[in-house]
């Protein structure tokens, strides 16, 4: 990661940002279980997910994240009613390496 600085507005300022001198990767694997209830009118999912990270270069970083997500719908004539959750997970910003 490298930091470069820019002029903003002629000069008046200087931005700061970084420049990855290396490579990122990222590998994401998930599945999702379905079932179906009430004469199928309330449908529940759960999906376990992984997904990791890995930045090369001078400050080279990696971050394994393992999370759950799950919804329910249920449906009544032509519409329906949804809920969605999704555990809090880790990220790896591949710009600035920050997790």
């Amino acid at each position: 990661m490298k930091v470069a600085y820019s002029e903003y507005e002629g000069g008046k300022a200087l931005l700061r940002s970084y420049i990855n001198d290396g490579s990122s990767h990222r590998i994401y694997s998930g599945f999702r279980f379905y079932w179906t209830l009430m004469n199928k009118n309330l449908l529940l999912s759960l999906s376990p997910e992984w997904d990791f990270y890995r930045i090369t270069g001078l400050y080279a970083k990696s971050l394994n994240s393992l999370f759950v997500s799950g919804s329910a719908s249920y449906y009544v004539g032509d519409f329906f009613f949804e809920g969605r959750y999704k555990m809090r997970a880790k990220d790896l910003n591949q710009e600035t390496g920050v997790i």
